[in-house]
């Protein structure tokens, strides 16, 4: 069992709806999973929580990020390897991360390809993967054994 599950097991209810929540943001959305992994390493890159990261890199593998995309997302903005989509999305997620709400800029960029479902279903999994992030980031868990071993 994951460090985070079980230091949310302290509060039953709580780590249910964690749970919940967690299976209905990946496996009920219309939200393409690249995008949805990717706006979570977004997320997990701005706020540095290293657990985030490890623990979804095999996801975003899986949905589809290349390993140049992975190596490029700290520069993001002008490596070659990601879309005009794409680059809106982390744009988003890097916006609603630092200022708390998206710009303009970043509003518009993911409006032009996301119909209003998939913008409510990224700013959903933005903000919940930001309150993860602050979770962990502030509780201080150690990294997962397994998740370190995602790192190569």
């Amino acid at each position: 069992m994951p460090s985070l599950y079980r230091a949310l097991a302290h509060s039953p209810a709580l780590l249910r709806e964690f749970i919940s929540m967690t299976a209905t943001l990946r496996s009920e959305t219309e939200l393409d999973p690249k995008l949805r992994e990717l706006a979570i390493l977004g997320v997990a890159q701005s706020t540095g929580a290293a657990t985030q990261w490890l623990a979804h890199l095999p996801l975003a593998r899986a949905a589809g990020l290349t390993e140049e995309q992975i190596d490029g997302l700290a520069v993001w903005e002008r490596h070659p390897a990601f879309s005009r989509e794409e680059r809106a999305v982390l744009r988003f997620a890097e916006s609603v991360t630092r200022d708390v709400g998206a710009s303009r800029e970043a509003w518009d960029g993911v409006r032009t390809f996301l119909n209003e479902r998939e913008c409510v279903e990224l700013t959903l999994t933005v903000g919940f993967y930001n309150m993860v992030s602050r979770f962990l980031e502030t509780v201080d868990l150690d990294i997962d054994p397994e998740y370190a071993l995602n790192r190569g």
